[in-house]
């Protein structure tokens, strides 16, 4: 069923409870607003009954001059097929990032435990030592798909709520015009240091490098 179909089902119930119990009466009417492109376009200025698409009002006229009114979410209603598929590509590519993200990460340790090994088992304290390099550079690897990541999140968010800020099927999400816009959100949108420094990466790599440390005090 359709979300206007609900609405409208909502509606019907409301109405048969309402004039059915507690001094609400058949003389009862209701005023249920479809919820269309037209009727969007075409409502009157501060119409709250269309509150810009988003809400369907239901209002009760009943005996003695008293009215009831309740308010359905239709949020959904409001959004077009077309901004729906530019969501779904935004979120295709935040799904990528992830898991690139993770994919880093597992090399990190792959790559820090080979030196943490050969460190110890040649009680050579300078490959342990020779660890920090590749995981400083998984860092920055990973601060980079994190930082779009967050970008692209916070293209997901404009796009959801209307905006003219947003072109349609816009998805340069890293672009420095966008991270402007995001950043009247969220100052730390976009910057390096922020992401590089944000707990699940700053214990992970500092974990591993606190590691290299102590393998390099138990070899020299």
């Amino acid at each position: 069923m359709s979300g206007r179909g609900l609405v409208a089902l909502e509606a019907k119930l409301l109405t048969d409870l309402l004039t059915g119990s507690n001094g609400w009466h058949s003389t009862a009417t209701s005023n249920v607003v479809p919820l269309n492109d037209r009727t969007l376009a075409n409502h009157p200025p501060g119409d709250r009954r269309y509150d810009a698409g988003r809400r369907c009002v239901l209002t009760m006229q009943c005996r003695g001059g008293q009215s009831a009114t309740f308010q359905s979410m239709t949020d959904y209603d409001s959004l077009e097929d077309h901004r729906v598929k530019h969501l779904e590509m935004i979120q295709s590519v935040i799904g990528r990032l992830g898991n690139d993200s993770f994919l880093v990460k597992g090399w990190a340790i792959t790559v820090a435990g080979v030196f943490y090994g050969f460190a110890i088992q040649t009680m050579n304290w300078k490959l342990a030592a020779a660890s920090a390099a590749p995981t400083l550079a998984f860092w920055v690897l990973d601060v980079y798909f994190l930082r779009a990541e967050r970008l692209f999140r916070a293209l997901h968010d404009h796009v959801r709520q209307p905006s003219n800020e947003i072109e349609p099927f816009f998805m340069n999400a890293t672009s420095t015009a966008f991270i402007q816009i995001a950043q009247a959100r969220d100052k730390s949108m976009g910057s390096w240091w922020d992401t590089g420094w944000r707990p699940t990466l700053r214990v992970f790599y500092l974990a591993l490098l606190t590691f290299a440390g102590i393998v390099i005090a138990t070899t020299i």
